[in-house]
C-alpha cells in the first residue's frame, strides 16, 4: 500500500528521491519527517483510515513516527484486545500499541504483509521489520556511519547499489546493532479455515477485486470472496489461444463474477518486456515472463477502480503444484517446499509487487497467511501430493478443499504454468529468436560469463536489463546478482524455521 525510505542520519536527497522514485507505489499523498537522528518517507497509497490515516504515523506522545508497507489484517483484533481504538483509521496505528507492550517482539503478534520502520524518538532508535516472506520488498544498504532502507532499488544511487541487499525477511534489526527473529504468536489455523483468511483480507473502504486464471488457487480465492460480497470483480489476460482466457470465463459465469479481459497481442510484447524488466529490476526469465501477465492484468484492474486484488501466489509452493516437486520423495518433500516458500520474496512474491504496485494496485496473497502456512508446511506429504498407482495428484488437499466451493472439473484441472496459460510463452520464445541470433547469444556468454545466458529468450531478457539498468552500475555488479538482488537466489537468512 505505500513506498517508504528511511535513513540515519538524516539524509534529504535519499529520501526526496524515494518519494520521487516511488510515486506509483503510493499516489495519494507523501511524507518526509527530518528527526535529530535519522529521517523518515513514505509515499501512501490510501487504502485503510482514508481521510485520516496519512503517513507517517505519530503515536499520542509524539515519541513515535511510524511508516509502513503493506496490510495488517488483525489490526481490529488486536485493537479489540487490547482496548486500544484507532485515531487514524490506518491499520498500521496498532503497531505503536504492541512496541509499547513487547518491545522488538512487536512484529510476532502481526498477521500480514509488512516493511515497517519505527523511530523511537527518546532513544534515538530505529527499528526495521519485514514480514516472514518478504512479500513487501525491502532494501538496505547499511554500514557503521550510515543506514539507507528503501522498498525499491530506484532509490539507491549506482554507487549503493553495488553495496546493497535485501532486508531479510522475517526479522527485526535496529541501529544499535539488535537482531530479532520474529516468532510468530499468531494463533495457526487448519485448511479448513481459508475461507475466514480470505474474507479477513477483503478490504473495507476501498474497491477490490480478484486475479483469476481459472486454476484452483485464484478460483477457489475468487469462489470464496463472493461468498463475502455480492459484487465480485475479476481480472485476466492472455493471447487470444492462450487456454487461461476460457478457463476463467468460464469459472467467472459459474461464480457469477463481474469479469474484464486484457487481450496480449504479440506486436505490444518487446514494450511490455522492457517495462517489466525495469519495475522487478530484474532480467531473470520466469520473472519477466510472468511479469508480463501481472502487469497487464494489473493495469486492467487498476483502470476500473481497485485499489487492492487477492491473488493466489504462494499455493504451489506450500502444496507442491509444481512439476518439479513431483518426484521428490516425501520424506524430502516438506523441507524443499519450506525452502520455496522463504525465498518467494525474491521470486513469484517479487514479480507479484513489483507489476502490481506499478499501476498503484496491492496484491494480497491469502495462502501466505502466517495463521495458514505453519500448519501447511507441517501437513502429511501424501495429502500435497497423492499418488495412486500411475496417476499423480499434486496440490491435492488444495483441490480436495476446494470441491467444497467449485465444481470438481475446476477444482482438479490440471496446472498450467502462468506464462503458458497466458499463451506468453511460445509468443516471447519466437520473438526472441527473431531478435537475438545464435552468434549474440554467444558473444554475450562470453563478456558476462557469470551470468545465465543459455538462449535467445534469457539474452533477450539480459539484454535488455543491461542497457537499462546493468550498464549504469558501479562497482562489483556480479556479487550483486549473486546476493540475489535481480534474480532468485537463495538469503542467508532464509536457512531459519517456524519456531
Amino acid at each position: 500500500m505505500c513506498g517508504i525510505g528511511a535513513s540515519v542520519p538524516f539524509d534529504r536527497n535519499f529520501l526526496s528521491k524515494t518519494i520521487l522514485v516511488n510515486a506509483s507505489r503510493g499516489p495519494d499523498s507523501s511524507g518526509l519527517v527530518e528527526l535529530d537522528f535519522c529521517g523518515l518517507a513514505v509515499n501512501r497509497l490510501a487504502i485503510s483510515g482514508i481521510d485520516s490515516g496519512d503517513q507517517p504515523l505519530w503515536n499520542t506522545e509524539r515519541s513515535l513516527a511510524l511508516v509502513f508497507n503493506g496490510a495488517i489484517y488483525n489490526s481490529e483484533e488486536l485493537q479489540e484486545k487490547f482496548q486500544s481504538p484507532s485515531i487514524t483509521g490506518n491499520d498500521g496505528e496498532i503497531v505503536f500499541e504492541l512496541y509499547r507492550r513487547y518491545g522488538l517482539a512487536f512484529a510476532d503478534y502481526l498477521e500480514g504483509i509488512f516493511a515497517i520502520v519505527i523511530a523511537d524518538i527518546e532513544r534515538e532508535t530505529l527499528i526495521v521489520a519485514n514480514d516472514q516472506f518478504g512479500v513487501k520488498p525491502l532494501y538496505w544498504v547499511h554500514s557503521n556511519e550510515s543506514v539507507k532502507l528503501a522498498s525499491t532499488l530506484d532509490s539507491l544511487s549506482s554507487n549503493e547499489l553495488s553495496h546493497a541487499e535485501r532486508f531479510p525477511p522475517g526479522f527485526v534489526w535496529t541501529n544499535k546493532g539488535d537482531w530479532r527473529r520474529i516468532k510468530c504468536q499468531v494463533e495457526p489455523v487448519g485448511l479448513d479455515a481459508f475461507p475466514e483468511i480470505v474474507a479477513s483480507q477483503i478490504p473495507n473502504e476501498v474497491e477490490w477485486g480478484c486475479f483469476l486464471s481459472g486454476g484452483v488457487d485464484s478460483s477457489l480465492i475468487t469462489a470464496l470472496a463472493g461468498r463475502q460480497s455480492s459484487r465480485v470483480r475479476t481480472f485476466t489476460c492472455g493471447t487470444p489461444d492462450g487456454s487461461d482466457l476460457l478457463a476463467a470465463r468460464e469459472v467467472s459465469e459459474i461464480l457469477g463474477t463481474e469479469h474484464y479481459e486484457r487481450i496480449i497481442t504479440v506486436d505490444e510484447l518487446p514494450d511490455i518486456v522492457s517495462k517489466v524488466i525495469r519495475a522487478t529490476s530484474s532480467f531473470e526469465r520466469f520473472t519477466v515472463m510472468g511479469g508480463v501477465g501481472t502487469y497487464l492484468v494489473s493495469e486492467l484492474a487498476q483502470t476500473h477502480g481497485m485499489r487492492v486484488v487477492l491473488s493466489g501466489e504462494g499455493a504451489d509452493e506450500l502444496f507442491g503444484g509444481y512439476d518439479e516437486f513431483q518426484d521428490i520423495p516425501h520424506a524430502f518433500l516438506n523441507a524443499q517446499l519450506e525452502a520455496a516458500v522463504l525465498d518467494l520474496g525474491s521470486t513469484e512474491c517479487l514479480r507479484l509487487d513489483r507489476c502490481s504496485m506499478a499501476h498503484s494496485l496491492e496484491a494480497r496473497v491469502p495462502f501466505l497467511s502466517q495463521r495458514l502456512v505453519p500448519t501447511i508446511l507441517n501437513l502429511d506429504p501424501q495429502l500435497k501430493i497423492e499418488k495412486q498407482g500411475s496417476l499423480t495428484t499434486r496440490k491435492s488437499a488444495l483441490r480436495s478443499l476446494a470441491t467444497r466451493f467449485l465444481p470438481s472439473n475446476i477444482a482438479y484441472r490440471e496446472k498450467v504454468e502462468f506464462t503458458v496459460g497466458a499463451g506468453v510463452t511460445g509468443a516471447l520464445t519466437a520473438l526472441a529468436e527473431q531478435r537475438i541470433n545464435k552468434k549474440t547469444v554467444h558473444k554475450l556468454q562470453e563478456d558476462f560469463p557469470t551470468f545465465p545466458i543459455r538462449d535467445s529468450l534469457t539474452a533477450w531478457f539480459f539484454q535488455e536489463w543491461w542497457e537499462n539498468i546493468g550498464a549504469q552500475l558501479d562497482g562489483d555488479w556480479p556479487r550483486m546478482v549473486e546476493r540475489g538482488l535481480f534474480r532468485q537466489s537463495p538469503n542467508q537468512f532464509n536457512l531459519c524455521r517456524w519456531s
